[in-house]
């Protein structure tokens, strides 16, 4: 660790609190100056949705709380207290910043990239963790965040260590970006061919454009020779295990959680609860779920669906359902994108009860989703040219759990000098 200070934050960047902007000014959804709240940061990353804004020339002096460039949000109070955070990028602004939401900002010869990995990492989050306060919302200070101490190294030093993490996390970035367009690819598809009706006819020419005959059915005008028909009737629909969830293992066989299934189709095995062999056995006892399976989320997200990749196998855990294609129909990626697809999320909608605390999608009600049933060869020649789309969306997943794996291995050590660049 030669070469090497130890340092306060505080003492290499500058640490802002947001201004407590009054709320009866707030514009949403329109004209004005983003907010950056607690709300809109999570996983690393600021997401929005129902946008609040500012007009900028309600407040005489707002310099101070405009956000730049490789500045660091966090967010200070909350049960994620710690690990809300997200670096702003040029493309996010112009922002402004809240009341309990700070602003690190990497001072004069610091690296502002080399302070994002300073933050972004465990040692930081169980260090937030140490010193919150507060049981019922749990805080934290701007003197706190500044008091957490660095390794500091040369500011040469510190560009090449963030260079190498960099350049895991821009692949990370790619891939994402990559799977973001080949879903929106899927799902086009199938609206042109499933819902507008536009599949190649025997002469490669749009269907319904092409003056193919189109028939009344329950579900609207339909291709002749199609027909509405149910999930059920494509698939096999297998309940959950209901029994008290098992003890979670530092390793062994998988048992797959809400916090798994993703919105884009994809099952997310980056946080595994692992369980015992004994334990899995039981689990599995109704269904394994394999690839090419579906998996319904049947509380809290009603209706968030995922497919298991190629060489995974897990048990379900409690509120999931498993639709596996029945044998005679094996048209995985069909079936997928019919359960992700709008008409879908309608039904879905329409069969969900309504509960005190949450509601819910009754497993009995999953084989009787509605569906509208083309005929053989157009399902295979959907599947022919779908299939792979989702593989590769599959594939770039996978990369990412390795590259990220292997960001969380270099990052400590890179952190801490352990490992010299």
């Amino acid at each position: 660790m030669s070469g090497r200070d130890i340092k306060k934050l505080n003492e290499v960047a500058t640490i802002i609190v947001g201004l407590a902007f009054k709320s009866k000014y707030f514009n949403v959804n329109g004209d004005g100056i983003r907010l950056v709240r607690g709300v809109n940061i999570t996983n690393r990353k600021l997401r929005w949705g129902n946008d609040t804004r500012w007009w900028d020339n309600l407040s005489d002096d707002l310099n101070r709380y405009y956000l730049k460039d490789n500045d660091i949000v966090i967010g200070m109070d909350g049960s994620l207290v710690g690990k809300n955070y997200a670096k702003i990028s040029l493309t996010d602004l112009p922002l402004l910043l809240v009341q309990r939401v700070a602003c690190v900002r990497a001072k004069e010869g610091i690296y502002p990239q080399f302070i994002w990995y300073c933050i972004s990492n465990s040692r930081f989050e169980n260090y937030i963790d140490a010193v919150k306060t507060g049981t019922t919302i749990p805080h934290i200070s701007s003197k706190q965040i500044g008091e957490y101490s660095i390794n500091l190294p040369c500011y040469e030093d510190q560009k090449k260590i963030a260079a190498i993490l960099s350049s895991l996390d821009d692949k990370i970035e790619l891939n994402t970006r990559m799977n973001n367009v080949l879903e929106e690819i899927a799902r086009a598809l199938f609206r042109r061919w499933f819902v507008e009706f536009e599949f190649p006819n025997a002469e490669g020419e749009p269907y319904k454009s092409a003056g193919g005959k189109m028939v009344e059915s329950e579900m609207g005008m339909v291709p002749e020779g199609w027909e509405v028909g149910t999930i059920g009737d494509i698939a096999n629909v297998i309940d959950c295990l209901h029994s008290k969830k098992p003890d979670r293992c530092e390793t062994g066989k998988p048992l797959l959680q809400l916090n798994n299934i993703r919105d884009d189709g994809l099952l997310d095995m980056s946080d595994i609860f692992f369980i015992s062999e004994s334990d899995y056995a039981k689990w599995i006892s109704r269904c394994e779920a394999s690839q090419g399976d579906c998996v319904i989320t049947n509380v809290g997200r009603v209706g968030a669906i995922a497919q298991i990749p190629e060489g995974v196998k897990a048990a379900l855990g409690r509120n999931m359902t498993c639709v596996r294609c029945k044998a005679t129909l094996p048209y995985p990626t069909f079936l997928l994108e019919c359960l992700l697809s709008d008409t879908m999320r309608l039904e879905i909608i329409n069969k969900t009860d309504s509960g005190t605390i949450l509601d819910s999608l009754n497993v009995r009600s999953i084989p009787k989703l509605r569906i509208v049933l083309p005929d053989r060869p157009t399902i295979e020649a959907f599947e022919r040219i779908a299939r792979p789309i989702r593989y590769n969306m599959e594939l770039n997943m996978r990369e990412n759990l390795s590259l990220v794996s292997s960001r969380d291995v270099l990052l400590p050590k890179l952190m801490s000098g352990e490992l010299e660049v």
